[in-house]
């Protein structure tokens, strides 16, 4: 067993701000507003599959299920994906129509994570 001690976790102060102290997760009134601004710096930074976002849902068992999908578009009703309403995502959305979904972007330390209703829509 090591006699090293363990440091303390960052508190919530050190890990919304970079090391010059300049705020990661500025306030926002349009939390959309600054999840596209965040997309387009992304976008800028990482040229391979910036708006790839993990999504989850559950089977008919309840059991979790996650695949990276690719974000299309961002509104303030909502974020958008396209799938075969067919596929197994599709099934698990018609019978359970909420789901959690996460986009990282290294190159930009960001995260986001959001759970929310789904609407399908047929085009």
């Amino acid at each position: 067993m090591s006699s090293k001690i363990i440091p303390p976790s960052p508190s919530a102060a050190e890990y919304a701000t970079d090391p010059t102290g300049k705020p990661l997760i500025p306030n926002a009134a349009d939390p959309f507003a600054l999840f596209n601004d965040w997309m387009a710096e992304a976008r800028a930074k990482e040229l391979n599959d910036s708006n790839a976002m993990s999504l989850a849902t559950v089977d008919a068992d309840g059991n979790p299920d996650v695949r990276i999908v690719l974000l299309k578009e961002v509104t303030p009703a909502g974020f958008v994906f396209f799938t075969n309403l067919e596929s197994t995502k599709g099934q698990q959305l018609k019978a359970n129509p909420v789901d959690a979904h996460r986009a990282t972007d290294a190159a930009l330390a960001g995260i986001d994570l959001l759970t929310q209703d789904i609407q399908i829509k047929r085009q």
